[in-house]
């Protein structure tokens, strides 16, 4: 589906698939679109991949907005 990713996006989030969600996350920052690759790779649980492209595409608070009260002690502290 990633010839038409909107609906893979759909997918993906619909079915919470981590090793999917991996794969999207891959799609977005090939584009460029670290904001949908950050909410992917935290759905894939490639919580340092998500972290690190936060931080080097100053997207910190797409981070945050996606950990939304899901997240783990060690992120928020991470956010501190």
């Amino acid at each position: 589906h990633l010839d038409q990713p909107q609906r893979a996006f759909e997918l993906v989030r619909k079915n919470n698939s981590p090793q999917g969600a991996g794969m999207v996350a891959t799609f977005c920052m090939s584009n460029g679109d670290y904001e949908m690759a950050i909410e992917f790779l935290l759905m894939a649980n490639l919580d340092k991949q998500a972290f690190d492209r936060a931080r080097n595409h100053n997207k910190m608070d797409i981070y945050a907005k996606t950990l939304g009260d899901k997240g783990t002690e060690e992120q928020y502290l991470r956010l501190a």
